[in-house]
C-alpha cells in the first residue's frame, strides 16, 4: 500500500583515480586527483501521471586533488604536510526538492579545502604526534524538518549554502 509516497531514486556514477607518490630515505610526496559523474533521476510513482512520472536526468561532475609531503628529519623526528581541495556531488534530496521531482535551482557541488601540519616523535620508550588541521565545507545542503505534533503536520526547509569550519 502507498501512503505518503512511491517513488525511485537513481544514482548512475562512473569515476576515475591516479595517484605519483615519490618515497627516498628522508623525503615521502605524493599527489592524487580523481574526477566523477553523478547522474541523478526521480521517478515519482504516485504523485504523477505515469506520462509525467519521470524528471529530467541530472548530471553533476565532481573532483578533488591532494597533494602532501612527509620529512624525516632524522630517525626520532619527522614532519610533514597535506592539503587537497574536494568538490563533491550533493546527496539526492539536494538535487530533488520538496519529495516531487523539483529541481534544486540552486544546485552546486559541496566544496572542502583541507589542510594538515603535524610533528613525529618516535624513540624506545615515547611515541608523540602532534597535529594541526583546518577543514573549510562550504555550500552544504541540509534538509530540516519540524513536527507539529498538536496540529499533526510536519513542517520542511532545505537550507543551501551552509558554511563550517572545523579546526584543531
Amino acid at each position: 500500500d502507498q501512503m505518503a509516497y512511491s517513488n525511485d531514486g537513481i544514482v548512475n556514477w562512473i569515476g576515475g583515480f591516479g595517484q605519483v607518490e615519490y618515497t627516498n630515505d628522508a623525503l615521502s610526496a605524493f599527489v592524487q586527483g580523481s574526477v566523477s559523474n553523478q547522474g541523478f533521476q526521480r521517478i515519482d510513482y504516485m504523485l504523477f501521471t505515469p506520462a509525467e512520472q519521470e524528471s529530467e536526468k541530472v548530471d553533476l561532475v565532481g573532483f578533488n586533488v591532494k597533494g602532501g609531503a612527509n620529512y624525516n628529519i632524522n630517525e626520532n623526528h619527522n614532519i610533514f604536510v597535506n592539503a587537497g581541495y574536494y568538490e563533491r556531488q550533493p546527496f539526492f534530496g539536494a538535487v530533488f526538492l520538496n519529495n516531487r521531482n523539483d529541481i534544486n535551482p540552486n544546485l552546486t557541488n559541496e566544496k572542502i579545502f583541507s589542510t594538515e601540519v603535524g610533528y613525529g616523535f618516535r624513540s624506545t620508550f615515547l611515541d608523540l604526534n602532534v597535529n594541526l588541521y583546518r577543514t573549510s565545507w562550504d555550500d552544504i545542503y541540509k534538509r530540516i524538518s519540524y513536527r507539529d505534533a498538536a496540529a499533526s503536520k510536519t513542517y520542511f526547509a532545505n537550507v543551501l549554502g551552509i558554511n563550517e569550519i572545523h579546526q584543531g
